[in-house]
């Protein structure tokens, strides 16, 4: 039996079907919650939910878990787990006080890193989800999450400058960015360059800090919907990885296993 992670944002759900460790299909799409509408949408996607392991990421809230509770089990779909964040999973102890309170996607994606192909033994890593928000978060070599920060993602920084700033006044739509680390000659330009080059310049110095701090060495991975060009333009060693929260639920799936063959055993 195959697993299917299934990533439910705000916005977008993401979904990921793997044998063994590799993803054989994924896909996409954008919703805006009504049931009627999301129920609507996955009628229309071609999503192998029918005997497969399914496990589940949401942030999106109890309605959108709801309805897709209602739309599996019409579909004669029981085996799925919804993931939670505790205090440890997969040899990653949450460093949290109150560990529910961090979201259930970036400890996925926090456990994945620390167990990431590309991460040897004696590394700590450091992970970074560039989305509506931006996350960052160390965990060192013997599993501990060190804890994170939170800052606005790009598209959120340019949209909070243009709501607060009466004088500046441009189209957003369909705005493709380059940092190119130069001063701007027109208004939408420095806009675009001064949130495009804080956000970059600021993460790789803040990756260069645990770079020093850390006595063990430091794998840095990016994800995320502008994870790709983010890493590119980053100015420290990185590895962008667009699977980390599915590979997150991949290991969770792969523990409850275990730990049911071993209350069984």
């Amino acid at each position: 039996m195959s697993i299917l992670a299934i990533d439910i944002g705000n916005s977008r759900i993401k979904w990921g079907l793997f044998q063994g460790c590799e993803i054989i299909r994924q896909h996409a799409f954008e919703y805006a919650f009504t049931s009627t509408s999301l129920e609507q949408l996955l009628d229309n996607e071609d999503m192998p939910v029918e005997g497969n392991k399914l496990v589940i990421s949401n942030v999106a809230g109890d309605e959108v878990k709801e309805t897709l509770v209602n739309w599996l089990n019409a579909r004669g779909c029981d085996d799925y787990l919804f993931a939670k964040t505790g205090l440890k999973l997969c040899g990653v102890t949450n460093a949290y006080e109150m560990p529910d309170a961090l979201g259930v996607d970036r400890w996925l994606a926090i456990v994945a890193a620390y167990h990431h192909v590309m991460r040897s033994s004696d590394e700590s890593v450091c992970v970074i989800d560039c989305g509506t928000a931006i996350t960052l978060d160390v965990v060192n070599c013997q599993g501990m999450h060190m804890g994170g920060l939170i800052m606005p993602g790009l598209q959120t920084m340019r949209e909070a400058l243009l709501r607060k700033t009466k004088a500046v006044r441009i189209d957003m739509q369909n705005r493709d960015i380059e940092v190119e680390g130069r001063l701007a000659s027109s208004t939408e330009d420095a806009v675009d360059q001064g949130c495009a080059q804080l956000m970059v310049e600021g993460l790789s110095a803040i990756v260069k800090k645990h770079q020093h701090n850390e006595r063990a060495k430091l794998l840095c991975l990016v994800t995320g919907g502008d994870g790709s060009w983010v890493a590119k333009k980053m100015g420290v060693m990185n590895t962008f990885d667009p699977y980390l929260v599915f590979n997150g639920l991949r290991l969770l799936s792969e523990n409850n296993a275990l730990a049911n063959n071993s209350d069984i055993n």
